[in-house]
């Protein structure tokens, strides 16, 4: 198997990023009732860690 072009890294990076935001927002809409812009944000926040605090109180299981 050949390494990847820089190209490819990073669409296989983005593309990997946009599966993981697409995950956690259905979830944070699924679990918590998040509606679909306070999910992506508090997604966003996690992912990137930026460590802004919840827009909507968590409960437990969207703690985890």
């Amino acid at each position: 198997m050949r390494p990847l072009t820089p190209w490819q890294r990073l669409a296989l990076g983005g593309t990997a990023f946009l599966a993981l935001w697409a995950v956690g927002t259905a979830g944070y809409m699924t679990i918590e009732g998040f509606g679909f812009l306070d999910a992506a944000y508090q997604t966003i926040t996690a992912i990137t860690t930026a460590g802004f605090g919840e827009i909507n109180p968590l409960g437990d299981v969207g703690r985890v």
